[in-house]
């Protein structure tokens, strides 16, 4: 079994679905550093922009537009040269560092075990997160 550091991950995020505008990104990618603690020095983000969108400036961003299989794979191939992790991100969420490091430590044990659902629990006060539509009869 191999333990990975708690940091030794990289981040795939797909926001191809996503509707931002080139200012809301940026503030997302300041709320992954700043809040959600994810970007930090020496960990690449490989970004899929939203489709209306070509690219972010940011030196530890690498944009992938078009998105699908090809870029997954090229974020793969990358992670896999320097034997980190790689987190995948679907949508503008913020999960926490402190949920994905949890996780790390089954990657030793089998690298496809882990996952982060966005809509069970807030990561500032561990509440339940209600599901979008109307309550139905209880």
């Amino acid at each position: 079994m191999t333990m990975l550091p708690p940091d030794a991950f990289d981040l795939f995020l797909d926001l191809s679905e996503e509707t931002l505008k080139p200012d809301a990104l940026e503030t997302y990618l300041d709320l992954l550093r700043d809040r959600a603690g994810l970007l930090q020095p020496g960990r690449r983000l490989f970004l899929v922009p939203p489709r209306a969108m070509a690219a972010a400036s940011r030196p530890e961003v690498l944009s992938l537009p078009g998105g699908g299989g090809a870029a997954l794979g090229t974020a793969l191939a990358a992670v896999a040269a320097t034997g980190r992790a790689l987190v995948l991100l679907q949508g503008a969420w913020l999960p926490g560092n402190e949920a994905v490091a949890e996780l790390l430590p089954l990657a030793g044990e089998d690298p496809l075990v882990g996952s982060l659902q966005p809509r069970f629990l807030t990561p500032q006060d561990d509440r339940v997160v209600g599901l979008p539509g109307p309550a139905g009869p209880g």
